[in-house]
């Protein structure tokens, strides 16, 4: 039961950023990597934390992830958003700009960022993700469309909504 709350409040949670289905819930969370071949590694665990809706635990088991590796842009994306659902955007900043110093062009990481300065209402900084990604995506991708998507339904509730 705790399973179900767990992955229903995930899937509220990113029905936010119009990425609630759930082959978009792969590729937006722990893109380049499966999380379902039995329970492997710290990564793989905070990964399945995070689908079961369970921030903290997520949280514990990405900072080893990322203390094994520090270089992971992928684990530091998926930290900084658990720290983000978790209320901690100070930490979360922090993560997802250590994504982007590893690796700047990193899609997921540039759209997370951009809903992160929404959400503390710098929209001009979430712009500056958004111009990146569509260099990044001269054809558009999923990670654009998702943060465009979340810029629009920013100017529709107002900036301090």
């Amino acid at each position: 039961m705790k399973m179900i709350v767990g992955s229903l409040v995930l899937l509220l949670t990113l029905a936010g950023t119009g990425i609630a289905g759930s082959s978009e819930l792969n590729d937006f969370l722990w893109p380049g990597r499966t999380a379902n071949g039995g329970g492997g590694g710290d990564y793989e665990n905070g990964v399945n934390a995070a689908r079961a809706g369970d921030w903290q635990l997520s949280v514990s088991y990405l900072r080893r992830s990322v203390g094994r590796d520090p270089q992971d842009a992928d684990a530091l994306t998926m930290l900084a958003f658990g720290n983000r659902q978790l209320g901690k955007y100070q930490l979360a900043m922090r993560y997802y700009r250590a994504a982007l110093s590893i690796n700047p062009e990193h899609r997921l990481a540039n759209m997370r960022i951009g809903e992160a300065y929404l959400a503390i209402n710098n929209v001009a900084k979430a712009r500056q993700h958004q111009k990146t990604l569509s260099g990044l995506c001269p054809a558009g991708c999923a990670e654009l469309d998702a943060l465009n998507r979340a810029i629009a339904a920013n100017q529709i509730k107002g900036p301090d909504s």
